[in-house]
């Protein structure tokens, strides 16, 4: 096998790799890609890992002299400039489409009391929340739902 061919091999492996670490850290969950700066931490931890495997593994199979020292920072700086710039783009993307609605969760909340209020509370106070709620349903006569905060919907009986 030519050297040259050996440079496919991390090429290809080491991405893959990347890509099970960075899901493996819940960093393909739509509500990671509407928090950028949370991101970085997950992307370079996991392809410096990729990086440092490789290293390591160079090293005990005495490889280091099949690989350009200069090619192999070359690839660790371009892969990582790559998955920052192109998680950018698709976090500004899905942040588009999470504005549109487009990514939204809607939700029907059954139920009244104190508990219905927390609840609607609970999940207007988080800033990640993607949750619409969609309505409010009490079916017992007289409805006894409490004073839900203003942003909720319309009460539906």
């Amino acid at each position: 096998m030519p050297v040259n061919a050996y440079y496919g091999i991390p090429l290809v492996s080491g991405s893959l790799l990347a890509v099970g670490l960075i899901e493996a850290a819940n960093g393909y969950h739509i509500t990671a890609f509407r928090s950028y700066a949370t991101q970085l931490g997950r992307i370079f931890a996991a392809w410096t890992t990729v990086f440092a495997f490789f290293a390591l593994v160079l090293f005990f199979l005495k490889l280091g002299d099949t690989y350009s020292r200069v090619w192999f920072m070359a690839w660790y700086v371009g892969e990582l400039i790559f998955f920052v710039c192109s998680r950018a783009v698709l976090g500004a993307m899905v942040r588009h489409w999470a504005d549109d609605g487009r990514l939204e969760r809607r939700a029907v909340i059954v139920g009244d009391g104190q508990p219905v209020a927390e609840l609607i509370m609970e999940l207007e106070s988080q800033s990640d929340n993607d949750i619409h709620i969609c309505g409010i349903f009490d079916d017992r006569s007289p409805p006894s739902l409490p004073d839900i905060p203003s942003s909720a919907p319309s009460r539906s009986w």
